[in-house]
């Protein structure tokens, strides 16, 4: 929780007012209101920024299933301006990177095109694990590694960069920000 000030330091300065009262009404709006899901509290209420259309079911993301947190689809998220990424990384610094946190993978800049490869991926569409060289990894792991807005991620080996594009950004599960925003436009 952030003291009023500090909220409202993040926003544009001649804006500021205005929303913080539009935030002040939703809460005193939803004041003593609760989620439930088959009647119990929900207490997993996960979201994130932008999906790629699809959302993620928590247990190919996460480590535990929850039944209200599952794939669905997320359509509209196109006019998010963090819908879509591209990284271009160089082939010596994608080699030393893997090879320096999976010294088993011994990835070689000469046949890295024969040593990379998704292996598969969760149903909402983001990767669940790739080969790197002799190892193989999480989705989400390489996200991290790299840095990647999304484990929803594609790769391009070209002559002197690995080139990664992403769609969505965040993990992918749960209510996606931008999806609910286009919902509710739409009137849902």
């Amino acid at each position: 929780y952030k003291s009023k000030e500090k909220v409202q330091a993040a926003w544009v300065e001649d804006k500021a007012e205005e929303y913080y009262n539009k935030l002040a009404r939703v809460v005193k709006d939803t004041e003593g209101q609760i989620l439930t899901f088959k009647g119990e509290l929900v207490r997993s209420a996960l979201y994130f920024s932008t999906s790629w259309g699809k959302t993620e079911n928590s247990e190919e993301v996460f480590s535990g299933r929850v039944p209200y947190l599952k794939s669905v689809e997320s359509p509209g998220e196109e006019i998010s301006n963090r819908y879509s990424s591209k990284e271009a990384i160089t082939i010596a610094t994608f080699v030393s990177s893997v090879n320096q946190r999976y010294p088993s993978a011994e990835l070689s800049e000469k046949q890295l095109q024969k040593q990379v490869e998704i292996l598969s991926r969760n149903s909402g569409g983001s990767v669940k694990e790739i080969r790197l060289g002799n190892t193989k990894i999480r989705g989400r792991d390489f996200r991290s590694l790299f840095s990647l807005n999304s484990a929803n991620f594609s790769l391009d080996i070209v002559k002197e960069t690995v080139d990664i594009s992403c769609l969505g950004y965040g993990h992918g599960v749960g209510m996606s920000q931008w999806g609910a925003n286009v919902m509710a436009k739409a009137g849902k």
